[in-house]
């Protein structure tokens, strides 16, 4: 069975509801943390990618929540 960080650096956005909210959970170490976000700002670049060639699914990115987060995190 699959551990909330190996679920969150799998999928992010199904673990936890916004890019903050990661950094409030108190089970994950910063490392833990900050890979999780790597993961999600990962995914929302190449979310940002297809939506310009017009792959979008009509998600919407969360790539500046992301930032804010890692930003947070490094300070």
């Amino acid at each position: 069975m699959q551990t909330k960080y190996e679920k969150a650096v799998g999928n992010p956005g199904q673990v936890y509801g916004r890019p903050e909210d990661v950094l409030s959970d108190e089970e994950l170490s910063a490392e833990q943390k900050r890979e999780v976000l790597k993961e999600w700002e990962a995914e929302a670049i190449h979310l940002q990618e297809s939506a310009a060639e017009g792959f979008g699914g009509g998600e919407r990115s969360r790539l500046d929540e992301i930032e804010a987060a890692l930003s947070k995190l490094e300070s």
